[in-house]
Parts: C-alpha cells; structure tokens; sequence
C-alpha cells in the first residue's frame, strides 16, 4: 500500500492510503469520460443550457435558421468563410 500526501493547511496532514495496484486520481479526474451528447443533454436538463450546432443535421432549415438567427442577435453576426465545430 502507498501512502499520498494530499494538499491540506499547514497545522494538519492528511494521507489516503492506496492500495497497491490501482490508480488515483484526484476528485473530479479519472475515470470515463462523458459523450458530448451526454454533456449537451445533462446541461438542458439540469440547467437549461442550450448547445446547438447552427448545422447540426437533426435541425430542419427553418430550425438552422432560427438558431443562427438567435446566435447573431445575442452574439453578433459570425466572421464570413469561419467553419463549423461540429
């Protein structure tokens, strides 16, 4: 077994004790990483927070066009010839 030293205020140490084999990872790091779908649905559902490709191929043209006209009139209108992410 390892014993790691972990970030903590001068006056007290604390140690977390590894078993011999296995990985660690700070909280927050580690594991599987979600799908962006996933990312993409959890922040609708959980915070109501849209991400939408303006070319997304589920969209129909009007739908395109209604986000590209939302993403111009909260953001400005996007540089002539710039790519899609997506």
């Amino acid at each position: 077994m390892k014993r790691r030293r972990l970030a903590g205020s001068s006056r007290s140490i604390r140690f977390v004790v590894q078993a011999k084999g296995s990985s660690w990872d700070p909280p927050g790091y580690g594991g599987t990483r979600r799908d962006p779908e996933q990312v993409k649905r959890d922040g609708w559902q959980e915070r109501g927070v849209l991400v939408i490709a303006e070319d997304d191929d589920r969209l129909t043209w009007p739908e395109r066009e209604l986000i590209r006209q939302l993403g111009a009139k909260l953001y400005g209108q996007r540089p002539t010839g710039e790519g899609s992410h997506g």
